[in-house]
């Protein structure tokens, strides 16, 4: 996932939240990358069915639900 070859942050499945501003909490469902974003996740809400929101790695956290 990270152009410097490193492990992912976090794997399909994990549950993670957001660490600033507006509130999301969820499950890593697919991944994404642009030149802005080098390591971005797309995280399914645990409360809100079907909404997904993408994060960039740094704005995310790992949490057990």
């Amino acid at each position: 996932m990270n152009i410097e070859n490193k492990e992912p942050k976090f794997k399909l499945g994990d549950y993670v939240r957001k660490t600033k501003g507006s509130q999301w909490r969820g499950k890593i469902v697919g991944t994404y990358s642009t030149e802005l974003t080098q390591e971005g996740y797309c995280v399914e809400s645990a409360y809100e069915e079907g909404s997904v929101q993408i994060y960039p790695a740094a704005a995310l956290e790992k949490v057990k639900l």
